[in-house]
């Protein structure tokens, strides 16, 4: 009875075969009168589907010779009897959502009693995916390979890319984007990303800024065309024409005139010749002239 109980997760729903020499096993279910403990073990029993072999103790050499040993079992010494995974009925293993079309491209196979609908879906689904290494790569629209990842990979991608110390904490389109970037890919990414960010403690947290937290904007007052003048240059220009590698630009506030000029070099006696030619000789002296202090 104790190496049944012992067995429980590796026998039951088998059918197993018992050898043992005790022959008094065998007549134990059809003997017609039992006490107590006989009954006990008849129904411990019946929940096994087993078959009882009568063979004798000297055709088991090695059974019988541990089954005569003795030990003196010590606070320090105890005997180990506990077997792996023991108080483990069962193992439930999930298949990746890739395995149909990690089967059909590996050894050009279908499930067993697939409808030939589903082998079309899959032959279709399957164009743009690779398998390299030992992975499955799919070929994205930028034409570049991202890996397939797992259900149970999910959730470490996700955590990375939004919470890491590269993830920022941006909105979904932007994580999401990482993540491509990165180089994964899996079916419900945009879904994924969306839950995930919706149930981030750290951006329900912050919310959205209201009117009392943003800054006073300085409005730009000018009541005279050609008042204030903004300035600036732009360059170097690659591939310049006749080596010209810099455009001085200069804008006015209230009218918006621009006038721009090429120049070969961004020196303070070009932008003085320019002013001078091009605003101040003619639309008069400016009240204020506004620059980044480059030019």
């Amino acid at each position: 009875m104790h190496s049944l109980n012992k067995f429980l997760h590796y026998i039951i729903d088998y059918q197993t075969f018992v050898h043992t020499d005790h022959v008094a096993i065998k007549y134990l279910i059809n003997k017609p009168h039992m006490n107590a403990r006989n009954i006990r073990r008849l129904l411990l029993l019946q929940q096994f589907d087993l078959t009882i072999v009568d063979k004798l103790g000297k055709e088991s050499v090695v059974v019988d010779f541990w089954s005569r040993l003795t030990f003196h079992a010590t606070e320090e010494g105890m005997v180990d009897d506990q077997l792996p995974d023991e108080h483990l009925f069962t193992i439930s293993f999930l298949s990746p959502w890739f395995a149909d079309i990690a089967n059909y491209l590996i050894s050009a196979q279908f499930p067993p009693n697939f409808p030939s609908k589903e082998k079309n879906k899959i032959v279709r689904k399957g164009s743009p995916f690779t398998w390299i290494g030992g992975n499955l790569f799919k070929l994205g629209p930028d034409q570049t390979l991202r890996r397939c990842v797992r259900e149970e990979e999910v959730f470490d991608i996700l955590k990375t890319c939004h919470d890491g110390p590269c993830g920022g904490h941006f909105a979904v389109k932007r994580t999401t984007f990482k993540v491509l970037q990165v180089g994964y890919y899996w079916p419900t990414l945009h879904q994924d990303m969306k839950i995930y960010t919706s149930q981030c403690y750290w951006c329900q947290s912050m919310g959205k800024p209201t009117p009392k937290d943003e800054m006073p904007l300085q409005p730009q007052v000018t009541f005279e065309p050609f008042d204030k003048w903004g300035m600036d240059f732009i360059g170097p220009i690659d591939l310049p024409s006749k080596q010209k590698w810099y455009v001085i630009v200069c804008t006015g506030y209230l009218t918006k005139w621009a006038k721009t000029k090429e120049i070969k070099e961004a020196k303070e006696e070009k932008v003085a010749e320019f002013l001078r030619e091009n605003a101040f000789y003619k639309f008069g002296y400016p009240r204020e002239l506004v620059t980044d202090q480059g030019s």
